[in-house]
């Protein structure tokens, strides 16, 4: 049974949206991706495989607790294709192959750019891979 309250529920809820503007309704569906973040909060950049293609035969400085090597990025490699995930990995060459796998902070030489990643030997070579799984646009 339709009473007065419904009534008037329905009358304005129809009032605002014949109001709103096409424009209105096509921003709010076109809001920005959430910002994404790693496991200890802080910010990633949209574009970080494109950084990281741009700084291909840069230095990095990669430490932990067992001690510190300079790496040098050589190839930035897509991942498998999913959606809703960015997946890429990073080589590395590096001469000294003696630090165990595990996980690093490493920093770019030449900008403030930090990460922490975990880095993994490749057997038989002197890289180390680290791969990068993010979650892309809003959850």
């Amino acid at each position: 049974m339709l009473n007065r309250r419904h009534f008037i529920l329905a009358g304005t809820s129809g009032l605002m949206c014949s109001m709103i503007t096409p424009g209105a309704m096509a921003s709010s569906l076109l809001l920005p991706a959430t910002p994404r973040q790693t496991p200890t909060g802080e910010q990633i950049p949209e574009d970080i495989k494109g950084q990281f293609a741009r700084q291909i035969n840069d230095r990095y400085l990669a430490w932990n607790p067992s001690g510190t090597m300079c790496i040098k990025l050589a190839e930035v490699k897509t991942g498998p294709v999913s959606p809703g995930l960015l997946q890429f990995d990073l080589t590395f060459n590096c001469h000294d192959t003696e630090k165990a796998d595990g996980l690093y902070q490493i920093a770019h030489l030449k900008s403030d750019q930090q990460h922490q990643v975990y880095l993994e030997k490749i057997e038989e070579s002197n890289n180390y891979r680290a791969v990068f799984c993010l979650f892309e646009g809003q959850t």
